[in-house]
């Protein structure tokens, strides 16, 4: 019999440990938890820094998140974190030297930390050269794809890069979230497991408990928490901020426009302390682009907005559509404005819907299976006990859901 004691996991991530909480440190502390060694490797680089980059390469380096304007994730027992020293996959030439020094010499450093466990599994979100050659080289019993991201319209991957269908050969099991994602992943992979963003809803579930009543006259509070990046439009944010009080969480990648007198823009907090910024908001926010790109993201934090029971307002990504009934999805901005006082006289049954919706996305409830996944999987149970995507069972026309 098998042990999670007896095994090592691998997370090649797509985001930096003292960024904003996302799956992968989701993975790492439930594993952790569960008694898994858990080495969470930072981002192998896939293209040059920019010249506004080099805090956040220093910060890397020098083992500093503030000076890229992260804070300090909590980090718990049982996860080491690693900063790879590679290059870019970007480059032929850096390739050569990463597969002929630097690459060889990360794989060591990996074995050396894993060594007295008798079995180690890789989940990587990361289909490129680098980390492709680095699992090899690492020898995994069961090789994991993460496929949360729709990188063949990824602004940010160059096309030469991207080695997305042998990512799909070498893994043993490939994780989705996102319906689209979900979709794609079938068309090329025999083992395609439903992998949803997850809650901490005890810790979300405390704003529920302790909101404030229906407001009376004062002005509505809108918040939107998470990275402020290329995938926002950062244009709509600046008109609601010019209507409404707002509130922003996270790092910010590259410059916001003018935002109005009342807006708070207060950057990187540690995971644990999101809620307590969120107590005096009344509607939260997804102000994501809707284009290519985003077509395939389920944004991270949805059942952690769920577990708040705050009304949220969104755009029309298409993995929202399975909760149309517990979002406010507009298409254009004009509808998005009005959708915030609309959200506000909502009826209040959809307040609990939410709140159980997001119990059954716990990241302890998702953990458990994963690990029990693994387990039976090391141990040369291949069976796939899992449960099915929530669009698969209302296609059906099940009456009842698998979803934990």
């Amino acid at each position: 019999m098998v042990f999670s004691e007896d095994i090592a996991v691998v997370i090649l991530s797509p985001v930096e440990w003292d960024f904003t909480w996302q799956s992968a440190q989701n993975v790492a502390r439930g594993l952790a938890e569960h008694g898994y060694q858990v080495l969470f490797v930072n981002p192998l680089p896939k293209r040059v820094p920019g010249v506004g980059e080099w805090k956040r390469v220093l910060a890397r380096i020098l083992h500093r998140p503030q000076l890229a304007g992260f804070p300090r994730q909590p980090r718990p027992e049982g996860v080491s974190v690693v900063n790879p020293s590679t290059l870019p996959d970007s480059n032929p030439w850096f390739a050569c030297v990463n597969e002929a020094a630097l690459l060889a010499r990360l794989a060591r450093r990996l074995e050396r930390a894993v060594q007295p466990r008798a079995h180690t599994v890789v989940v990587s979100y990361l289909p490129f050269p680098t980390p492709l050659e680095l699992t090899a080289e690492i020898g995994a019993t069961l090789v994991i794809y993460a496929c949360q991201t729709n990188h063949s319209c990824d602004p940010l991957v160059k096309s030469e890069v991207l080695r997305e269908q042998e990512m799909f050969r070498r893994a043993n099991l490939v994780l989705a979230d996102s319906r689209f994602l979900y979709e794609h992943a079938e068309r090329h992979h025999q083992h395609v497991l439903y992998w949803p963003a997850l809650v901490d809803f005890e810790l979300f579930n405390r704003v529920a408990q302790a909101r404030r009543d229906q407001l009376t006259g004062s002005a509505v509070r809108c918040c939107y928490f998470g990275e402020i990046g290329f995938r926002i439009d950062t244009g709509l944010l600046a008109a609601v901020s010019h209507r409404y009080p707002l509130r922003l969480i996270g790092p910010v990648r590259g410059t916001l426009p003018a935002m109005g007198q009342g807006a708070e823009v207060l950057g990187a907090h540690p995971h644990p302390d999101l809620p307590s910024l969120l107590l005096d908001v009344d509607v939260l926010l997804l102000p994501y682009r809707v284009n290519e790109f985003t077509q395939g993201i389920l944004p991270a934090k949805i059942y952690e907005c769920f577990a708040t029971s705050k009304p949220i307002v969104s755009t029309r990504l298409p993995s929202l559509l399975e909760h149309a009934e517990l979002v406010h999805m507009s298409r254009t901005r004009a509808q998005f404005l009005a959708s915030i006082e609309q959200a506000m006289h909502e009826a209040p049954v959809l307040r609990e819907r939410r709140m159980r919706t997001a119990r059954r996305y716990s990241t302890d409830r998702w953990i458990g299976l994963l690990s029990d996944l693994i387990l039976r999987w090391v141990g040369g149970q291949h069976d796939l006990q899992w449960p099915r995507p929530p669009w698969a069972e209302k296609s059906s026309g099940a009456g009842q859901t698998s979803i934990p």
